[in-house]
């Protein structure tokens, strides 16, 4: 049977604190060390048309979260390399928080050393290889395809109109049953 006793580790001076009201008198300690090789992970946001303000939350097992902001419509956020277990399994995740619903978005990760893959399974983890490795969530606005378009009264009215939206022309000099489109963010 193993009793755990508790005590603080300094790592600057490789030593371990064991409170004395826990010291037995007789009693044997062994420690372990572990020292397990870890690689530098940057997760990255970024936003492709974005709607200014529009935020986002970028997760990873036992990473600090990057919380982003999209304060243009097109930027990355990066947040400070942080140390990851070679081998281990890592767990991405993306809440978009303001603008839900309103973007695509793809995870890619790549090695920093040279922008090899570095492979995503369905569920958006990755083993975490022997190189620094930075993976982004991009996430484009959604567009939506307005379309404008004539109908004259009689039809064989032979009248010609420009088609604006927003004040731009869509289509020009058509008559009866012709229209025009354009792609609006969502």
């Amino acid at each position: 049977a193993s009793n755990a006793v508790a005590g603080t580790f300094d790592a600057s001076g490789n030593t371990y604190t064991i409170l004395a009201a826990q010291v037995v008198a007789g009693a044997a300690f062994s420690c372990t060390f572990t020292n397990d090789k870890q690689r530098n992970l940057t997760l990255k946001k970024a936003w492709v048309n974005a709607k200014q303000n529009d935020a986002a939350t970028v997760t990873a097992t036992g990473l600090t979260s990057l919380n982003a902001v999209a304060d243009t419509s097109t930027e990355t956020d990066v947040a400070p390399a942080q140390l990851a277990t070679v081998g281990s399994t890592i767990t991405l995740g993306e809440t978009i928080t303001t603008g839900t619903g309103n973007y695509n978005a793809v995870l890619n990760c790549s090695k920093d050393s040279d922008n090899s893959v570095v492979a995503v399974n369905a569920s958006n983890q990755i083993i975490m290889p022997d190189a620094a490795v930075s993976c982004i969530y991009t996430n484009t606005r959604k567009t939506r395809t307005v379309t404008l378009s004539k109908a004259l009264s009689p039809i064989t009215d032979s009248g010609r109109f420009n088609l604006l939206i927003n004040g731009n022309a869509v289509a020009t000099n058509i008559g009866n049953g012709g229209s025009g489109n354009v792609v609006v963010p969502v």
